[in-house]
């Protein structure tokens, strides 16, 4: 098994993963800062620690309209949105107004599904494609901040057939995803294809996670997979299902199916010994989960994982008022009404808040962040450092 992890990644400038033995090249991840240095020069050595510093630009005072900005901006490389493009919706945008989020990306993606029925009446196929790809982004984006289409339209412009949409058995159910395929002159002659599983986190699609991870993989002659299981996208809001922390099993799934497409169509070429499971966040944790329970994962890939959603669900809790609370000092009903009335001011938490109901299935605040305990990578005895 070969691990790599990445933490605080906003704070890197170039993060280079390397997979041995899986497709022999690497899969990458870049995230552009800005950099400025000082001439100030200590003494005990050529440069002080302050000589460096590193920061990003901010476009919003607050810090959550900021990062799902960058988080967007961040997707131009993979062609999931353009900077020109994304520098507009800012300008039309309200800090911590969801309202003029949902209306500013609206917009933008209105914008790019009309340039892209301009290129298709043009005949300019990649044009087209490439703004149907941003449309969808931009749509998913517009409802973020909101308590969009897919780019099934741009798969019949990929090229060579390279997208399948997928329908994955688990459980009685049919979980939706895409199988990405490289094409024939990015594959390595005389050898299998490689396969890298995407998960999405607590509030990623699989279309989303098609720019972090597939669109690159692909031109370096992986075939990737990505796909909503419980709690996620379609697979909760059709099928009703929550989170479940043994991700493994629905990893294992996706690997099942895996196993069916490599012996229904052989002539694909997925070399089902080197396969790697990839995630951020809340996916970090599930890829870690899953390569830890389920052998035939060769690979694993956890950028900024979750280690433990208790911990990271009560970082903004006073610890005297959790240590009071996990005694049984202070009641369920104490929580319930504190969390009520901050999320009356501070919007991030309102909608962590709501998102966390959903995707729980559970209403009160106090019995979100229980349910969250199970989600751990500690083993059994282990305290928190």
């Amino acid at each position: 098994m070969y691990l790599a992890t990445v933490h605080n990644i906003n704070h890197t400038e170039d993060c280079v993963l390397s997979l041995p033995d899986m497709a022999g090249s690497l899969v990458c991840s870049t995230i552009p800062v800005y950099v400025y240095h000082t001439t100030r020069q200590s003494k005990s050595s050529r440069y002080s620690d302050r000589d460096f510093q590193v920061t990003m630009h901010q476009f919003f005072p607050g810090v959550f309209f900021n990062f799902e900005t960058v988080r967007i901006a961040g997707m131009v490389f993979s062609g999931g949105a353009e900077l020109a493009e994304c520098l507009d919706a800012v300008g039309a945008i309200k800090d911590n107004d969801p309202e003029s989020w949902h209306s500013a990306w609206a917009q933008q993606a209105q914008k790019a599904e009309a340039l892209a029925e301009e290129a298709r009446n043009s005949g300019n196929k990649i044009a087209a494609k490439n703004a149907l790809l941003r449309a969808s982004n931009y749509t998913r984006a517009s409802y973020y901040m909101l308590p969009g289409d897919g780019p099934s339209a741009a798969i019949p412009l990929f090229d060579e057939n390279t997208v399948r949409p997928l329908q994955i058995e688990y459980e009685g159910h049919k979980l939706p995803g895409y199988l990405y395929l490289p094409p024939s002159w990015r594959r390595l002659p005389g050898r299998k294809i490689p396969v890298i599983v995407c998960n999405s986190g607590a509030d990623g699609l699989s279309e989303e996670i098609y720019f972090f991870a597939p669109a690159t993989a692909v031109e370096l002659g992986y075939a990737a997979v990505t796909y909503e299981g419980p709690g996620q996208g379609l697979t909760l809001h059709r099928e009703g299902l929550q989170f479940r922390p043994d991700w493994e099993v629905v990893a294992g799934a996706v690997f099942d199916h895996l196993e069916s497409i490599n012996a229904e169509e052989p002539e694909l070429g997925l070399d089902l010994d080197r396969v790697a499971i990839w995630g951020t966040s809340l996916g970090g944790y599930f890829a870690l989960r899953a390569a830890a329970g389920d052998e035939r994962f060769k690979a694993c890939v956890a950028i900024d994982p979750v280690h433990d959603f208790w911990d990271f669900a009560t970082t903004q809790i006073p610890k005297p008022v959790l240590a009071s609370w996990e005694r049984g000092w202070i009641s369920d009903s104490v929580i319930d009404t504190v969390v009520g009335i901050t999320t009356r001011f501070v919007f991030q938490m309102k909608w962590n808040i709501n998102l966390s109901s959903i995707i729980f299935g559970i209403a009160r605040p106090s019995q979100i962040m229980k349910a969250m305990k199970a989600y751990t990578l500690r083993l059994p005895g282990e305290t928190a450092c």
